[in-house]
């Protein structure tokens, strides 16, 4: 179970995760659509009550997320100790056009080629995000370590 999850669970409110990601890719799963029609329906109402997870690279004047973040709500920052392994997930998710697993995943063991150029942009992209996270103005009132959370169970 992700961080984002057991918070849901927990407090007994929902989670989205990414929301506005990968709209355009043709992957694109349906319950994920059916996700962000019902997180546009929360923004639309003004409601205030849920978990959104999103990446910092994220925050641009196309996505909502700089108006959410001016609200009153409680900001989390969910760090990497392991960049080799942060850079290592963003590569295989890249190659594999699988971003997220569901219950419903058959997990397989695949050979993954290494692509010099994907590892680049995955290496770009993951320093990036950790300068921004590390840099940023945002006002956190806390930080978590990925690597600190262990299995979370319910």
């Amino acid at each position: 179970m992700g961080y984002g999850t057991y918070l849901s669970d927990k407090h007994k409110i929902p989670f989205y995760s990414e929301p506005f990601a990968f709209v355009d890719n043709p992957n694109y799963r349906e319950g994920h659509r059916k996700t962000l029609i019902n997180f546009l329906q929360k923004l639309k109402n003004n409601e205030t009550n849920y978990i959104i997870k999103f990446m910092i690279c994220d925050i641009d004047d196309l996505s909502p997320y700089k108006n959410i973040l001016k609200k009153s709500c409680h900001i989390i920052r969910l760090m990497r100790k392991d960049v080799v392994s942060q850079i290592a997930s963003h590569y295989i998710a890249k190659y594999t056009k699988n971003f997220h697993e569901f219950e419903t995943d058959i997990a397989t063991n695949t050979y993954i080629p290494i692509d010099k150029k994907l590892l680049r942009e995955c290496f770009r992209v993951g320093t990036r995000n950790n300068w921004l996270l590390q840099n940023c103005s945002l006002p956190w009132n806390e930080t978590i370590w990925y690597e600190d959370l262990g299995f979370i169970k319910n």
